[in-house]
């Protein structure tokens, strides 16, 4: 979801909604889209849902990349949820 636009988003979420569905979701904490939108992860659709997992995301600090210097951290926070719609 970390480069749709907020439109699109609720889109998903009513997808998701619908079909009583898991759901988990590993993005950014916040982050400025090209054209100067603003997501922001605790702002998402999430809804009437049993949060089974919702905090910052432990394993997902850094990123690679295949030239030096390999190993990068993120710019900001990740944040990751695991939820379940009734």
């Amino acid at each position: 979801m970390q480069e749709m636009n907020f439109k699109n988003i609720e889109h998903y979420f009513q997808i998701i909604k619908s079909n009583s569905a898991y759901f988990y979701c590993c993005n950014r904490e916040y982050k400025k889209l090209i054209g100067g939108e603003e997501l922001i992860f605790n702002q998402y659709p999430w809804g009437n849902c049993k949060k089974i997992v919702l905090e910052d995301c432990s394993w997902h600090k850094k990123y690679y990349e295949f030239k030096q210097p390999f190993i990068h951290k993120y710019n900001g926070n990740v944040k990751h949820a695991l939820v379940k719609y009734l």
